[in-house]
């Protein structure tokens, strides 16, 4: 029988390995409930990927009228780039921030402006412009990973798909772009509340499924079961491969809060 903690520990570590060009890239979604550190999930694989891939580039998606996450990273930088023509503005609960931006007019111009060893965080005017941005990436051979937090923001399962044309086929589109991902250098992460928030046309391409405390599984697409998710604790996470192999987690890093949060806000 497979140990469960040292199944997890190597499937964990397929997602931020010194890479193959045989491997390829890696897809994942991470669910949970609010609170099941997910995005600590995402922040500490980041900073893996950082320290075992020193030329590889990380890019992260932050949400507007929340917290910024990217802040609480600990090991490496973070620089923020806003599309030229955004009328964004950061803020505390008390007071705007002058904060120190990077702009830039299209998604050429930023990938050639983005840094390896440091947390990129970008700001786009339309969400659609982050499908956009992965299949730039999937150009390229150089390695980068895409963090998508709170990716239910992006690529939302609904009824609203059902009736914009538009809308419907740029899903399509994105989850075409994502399946994809696996077979170049570019490996997307989104974490998200419930699996089934997600367009099925996009969640049906990932690779890595990882469940955190609150989160319901979907038995078609993993083995893990719902009772052994039920089980996790704070921190505690299970990793599946699809379909496949499956162990546990436990992430210890701890990303304290900052203090007068930054919260970007569109004008």
């Amino acid at each position: 029988m497979v140990n469960p903690a040292k199944e997890g520990i190597r499937l964990y570590g397929l997602l931020y390995k010194d890479y193959d060009d045989n491997y390829g890239a890696s897809v994942g979604g991470i669910s949970g409930s609010q609170g099941s550190v997910k995005t600590t999930l995402c922040l500490d694989l980041a900073e893996k990927k950082m320290e075992n891939n020193k030329d590889e580039l990380i890019l992260w998606r932050e949400t507007f009228n929340s917290p910024m996450q990217c802040r609480r990273i600990k090991k490496y930088p973070y620089k923020i780039y806003v599309e030229n023509d955004m009328n964004i503005v950061f803020s505390t609960k008390k007071k705007n921030v002058d904060a120190d931006i990077t702009y830039f007019r299209n998604i050429t111009e930023l990938y050639n402006i983005l840094e390896t060893q440091t947390l990129n965080v970008i700001f786009f005017n339309h969400r659609k412009k982050w499908t956009d941005l992965i299949r730039h990436c999937n150009s390229k051979t150089e390695w980068c990973s895409v963090f998508l937090d709170e990716m239910e923001g992006l690529y939302n399962e609904g009824s609203n798909n059902q009736t914009d044309d538009r809308w419907w086929d740029w899903m399509a589109q994105s989850g075409e772009v994502i399946k994809e991902c696996r077979k170049s250098y570019t490996s997307v992460f989104g974490n998200y509340h419930d699996e089934n928030l997600i367009d099925h046309r996009v969640r049906g391409k990932f690779m890595y499924y990882i469940y955190g405390f609150g989160a319901v599984v979907n038995r078609s697409r993993s083995r893990v079961t719902q009772a052994a998710v039920d089980q996790c604790k704070l921190g505690e996470f299970y990793i599946a491969q699809a379909r496949h192999r499956f162990g546990k987690i436990k992430i210890d890093t701890f990303y304290p809060a900052v203090k007068d949060n930054w919260i970007p806000k569109m004008m």
